[in-house]
């Protein structure tokens, strides 16, 4: 598998079906039903077709370590990701995980928690987080938030130091914001940075 291939081949994708009307910023922001995340785990499973690697949608991968809550409940031996593929003889995974506008800080945290949980693991070949940073006048829910840049840096920094940690694994996440999609790779504490114009209907 290569890392940086997957991720600007779904960027790429993100970016086609903006420009051609097929992933308005209306479905986008729409929690109602799943609108937002089924169609972005559409537009995943496109590139993962493109890529010709095999698909599994909200698959469970096991954890290397156990995930301990902080509520003391029982331990997790595994994450239900959204999107994960794989090549043939399963020896590499690439997961991808889509957040709608529906993520909070406390969450995100403790999905951070979680995916550390996964290391280390040399199958992993990308661990991939697209978020959702459409600036969201209208909130369905009191807790939503209108602007989740703050998330991104977040999850950014954080990914950046699982990188250092884990200098055999690469790292990235998609910003989706008005104006551009954003891509951060982060390879043994490195950052690459690329940016995509968007043309949102």
């Amino acid at each position: 598998m290569k890392p940086l291939r997957i991720l600007r081949c779904i960027c790429g994708t993100f970016q086609s079906e903006i420009d051609m009307g097929d992933f308005t910023k209306q479905i986008a922001l729409t929690l109602f039903r799943g609108k937002s995340h089924s169609r972005g785990e559409a537009i995943i499973t496109k590139s993962g077709i493109l890529l010709g690697y095999n698909i599994d949608i909200e698959r469970k991968v096991a954890f290397e370590n156990p995930y301990i809550p902080t509520n003391k409940s029982r331990k997790k031996w595994q994450l239900q990701v959204d999107v994960v593929f794989s090549n043939p003889d399963e020896t590499q995974l690439a997961l991808i995980e889509y957040e709608s506008t529906d993520l909070i800080e406390d969450t995100l945290y403790d999905k951070i928690a979680k995916w550390k949980c996964f290391y280390p693991n040399p199958q992993i070949s990308l661990l991939c987080v697209i978020i959702i940073n459409l600036y969201k006048e209208k909130l369905e829910q009191s807790w939503e938030l209108k602007d989740r840049t703050k998330l991104v840096e977040i999850c950014r920094n954080s990914l950046k130091e699982l990188s250092k940690t884990y200098s055999g694994n690469t790292f990235s996440i998609i910003s989706l914001n008005d104006v551009s999609l954003i891509s951060y790779f982060f390879t043994k504490g490195t950052e690459q940075i690329q940016k995509y114009k968007t043309n949102w209907r």
